[in-house]
C-alpha cells in the first residue's frame, strides 16, 4: 500500500475524549433511548461510543468476494442482512442513528458499517446501503452525533461512479444497460475517515480492476471534499486497500 503524508495538525487523543464529552453533554438529542436494548449494557462507558450492530461479519474481511458478477446489480460486497448505526451514552443508554430513519432527501438504510466520528465529536461518518429498489451498494453518509441531519454524502445526481466501464453487463429485465448507468451503480463506498481539513479519505471500488490472477475487484484510498466533491484515488493496489487510520504522524 502507498504512503500518503498529510502535511497537517491533528487533535491529541486527550483532548478528542475532552471534546467528545463536552459536546455530549451540551449537544441536543433528537432521538430517545431504546429501552429494549438496556438489558444488553453491562456497564456504562466514561465517553459515549459510536458501534454498528450487524447481522454478519462480512466487514471484518478485508478482501472483496471473489465473482464478477454480469447481472444487475453486480457483485455484492461486505454486505450483511441487516447493519444498524447506534450510539452508547456514559448514561448507559443506547440509540439507534440510522434504523428507520428517513434520509435526506427520501429512503432508509438497511445495513451500516466503517463509522468514524469527527475531530469535533459532533458528526459520525460511515458506509451505509438503501433498501430496495435501490441497488443496494454501499454509499458514504453522515448524521450528527444528536442524530438530526441523516444525509448521503457520495452517490448523488452528478456522481460519475466508476473510473471505467465495470464488469456489470445486463439490467434486472435481461436488457442492456448502458456504459453511463453501469458506471453509475456498480461500485462500493466504505471505510470513510475524516481529515483534520475537512477532507475525507474512503476506500472504494470505483476503479473497476479485476486484480491479477483472480476474479475480485480491487478497491482503492480515494479523497474528497467535505461535500463529497473532487475525488480522486490516492493509492493504486490492484487486490484491496481497506481501513485507512489516520495517526498522529501525519501519515495514513
Amino acid at each position: 500500500m502507498s504512503r500518503w503524508v498529510l502535511r497537517l495538525g491533528i487533535l491529541t487523543a486527550s483532548a478528542l475524549t475532552a471534546a467528545v464529552l463536552l459536546i455530549w453533554r451540551l449537544w441536543p438529542t433528537a432521538i430517545p433511548p431504546d429501552d429494549r436494548l438496556a438489558g444488553y449494557v453491562a456497564a456504562a462507558p466514561n465517553v459515549p461510543i459510536v458501534f454498528t450492530s450487524r447481522s454478519e461479519p462480512t466487514s471484518l474481511v478485508a478482501a472483496a468476494p471473489e465473482g464478477e458478477v454480469f447481472s444487475w446489480p453486480g457483485q455484492a460486497l461486505w454486505q450483511a442482512a441487516e447493519g444498524r448505526l447506534r450510539i452508547l451514552s456514559p448514561r448507559g443508554e443506547v440509540r439507534e442513528l440510522t434504523w428507520g430513519r428517513e434520509i435526506v432527501g427520501g429512503g432508509t438504510l438497511i445495513d451500516v458499517m466503517s463509522p468514524t466520528v469527527s475531530p469535533d465529536a459532533r458528526k459520525i461518518i460511515f458506509a451505509g446501503r438503501r433498501a430496495p429498489p435501490d441497488p443496494g451498494h454501499f454509499r458514504l453518509y453522515e448524521v450528527e452525533v444528536s442524530g438530526r441531519n441523516l444525509r448521503q454524502l457520495t452517490g448523488l445526481n452528478g456522481d460519475e461512479g466508476c473510473t471505467a466501464v465495470p464488469p456489470l453487463r445486463y439490467a434486472a429485465d435481461g436488457g442492456k444497460l448502458s456504459d453511463k448507468e453501469r458506471r453509475r451503480v456498480d461500485y462500493d463506498d466504505v471505510d470513510p475517515v475524516y481529515l483534520p481539513d475537512g477532507r475525507i479519505v474512503f476506500a472504494s471500488t470505483r476503479v473497476p480492476d479485476l486484480g491479477v490472477g483472480h476474479a475480485r475487484r480491487a478497491s482503492h484510498l480515494w479523497v474528497m471534499e467535505a461535500d463529497g466533491s473532487k475525488k480522486h484515488p490516492i493509492t493504486a493496489n490492484r487486490n484491496n486497500d481497506r481501513w485507512p487510520f489516520l495517526m498522529q504522524s501525519s501519515y495514513l
